[in-house]
């Protein structure tokens, strides 16, 4: 005698799509009721990340490995050798994101890049016998042109009486100075001297 053999056919009814935010275990016997979805756990999802591997030639590891330990102990010279001073209010001035805030000096509604010191003259009246002091400097604005100043008292009323600040996007180092490249309220960007920024 000849046995048919009739396989049951099931409608499954998923009610969420397959995805990656929605991993199911498949209804093999015994993992759960066939045709309903079985979350992984979460510790589970953890291990699969963490139990991710990759290779790696020796050579390139252990290059890697001695440039990560040639720069922590550049950061470390640095560190010892740095004035503390500094450091600390460069650290006041970091926001929550990290990056600094720098106040730049504006006259007439524009950025001061740069000034220098034109003149710096200590003269003595032969009549009274006081010192008299002349001072005049330069400032130089973000579009180039150049405005003179006279007299220190001035010149420091322009240097700290109109700021604005600004973030540091980046930041240029050479043996001869630190250009800032910063970001201003108005969207702009702007390179600047460090030593032209408060």
């Amino acid at each position: 005698m000849k046995e048919n053999n009739i396989t049951e056919e099931k409608d499954i009814n998923v009610s969420k799509p397959l995805n990656a935010d929605n991993p199911v275990v498949s209804d093999n016997p015994g993992t759960g009721t066939p045709g309903v979805q079985t979350p992984i756990p979460a510790e589970n999802k953890d291990k699969e990340k963490s139990s991710e591997k990759i290779t790696i030639e020796k050579a390139v590891l252990d290059d890697i490995l001695a440039r990560l330990s040639k720069a922590e102990e550049t950061t470390k010279d640095l560190m010892d050798v740095a004035d503390k001073s500094r450091l600390a209010h460069l650290n006041e001035k970091k926001d929550k994101t990290g990056k600094p805030k720098f106040k730049l000096s504006t006259f007439n509604g524009k950025v001061i890049t740069a000034w220098r010191t034109i003149k710096d003259v200590v003269e003595k009246n032969i009549s009274s016998g006081n010192y008299y002091e002349h001072q005049e400097y330069e400032i130089i604005m973000e579009d180039g042109s150049r405005h003179t100043v006279i007299g220190y008292n001035k010149f420091a009323d322009i240097q700290y009486g109109n700021q604005i600040v600004a973030e540091e996007v980046s930041r240029e180092v050479t043996d001869l100075s630190t250009t800032l490249v910063l970001s201003l309220e108005d969207g702009r960007e702007m390179k600047i001297d460090a030593k032209y920024v408060n």
